[in-house]
């Protein structure tokens, strides 16, 4: 457990390893990586559409309404009826929640292995009923 291989390194490391970065001394921690989040997201999205999801872009959530059988997203591209909501809406994420009178939200500051993980095991319980992921 734990990060293995922890370095304090000083401005010539630190600008050898990330050319951009300037600073008087850093923390290098190898276990860990840049990735293209673009190309996660458009991995995910064809997951999700092969799997016969649709997705949804640049719809803003002006109010959610929780019914006893159903959860209503009303978006500025329509209403979209659910029985399960995942809010994965990263700094965004309180703001959702705080239209929901209950809710579980996982708030992240930037997309993390964890939360999908979290988010498709809800799915993968729930197999038969439809979800609505705000992201």
């Amino acid at each position: 457990m734990g990060c293995k291989g922890l370095e304090i390194i000083g401005s010539e490391r630190l600008k050898e390893l990330e050319p951009h970065a300037t600073g008087i001394k850093g923390l290098r921690v190898p276990e860990t990586g840049i990735i293209d989040y673009k190309k996660v997201a458009e991995a995910y999205a064809a997951r999700v559409r092969e799997a016969g999801g649709d997705i949804r872009l640049s719809q803003k959530v002006l109010g959610i309404l929780e019914r006893r059988q159903e959860i209503v997203l009303q978006t500025s591209g329509g209403d979209y009826r659910t029985n399960y909501l995942i809010n994965c809406c990263g700094l965004h994420s309180d703001i959702v929640a705080k239209m929901m009178k209950t809710a579980i939200t996982l708030l992240e500051t930037a997309m993390s292995t964890e939360s999908f993980r979290f988010a498709a095991s809800i799915i993968r319980s729930h197999p038969k009923d439809s979800f609505w992921c705000a992201i």
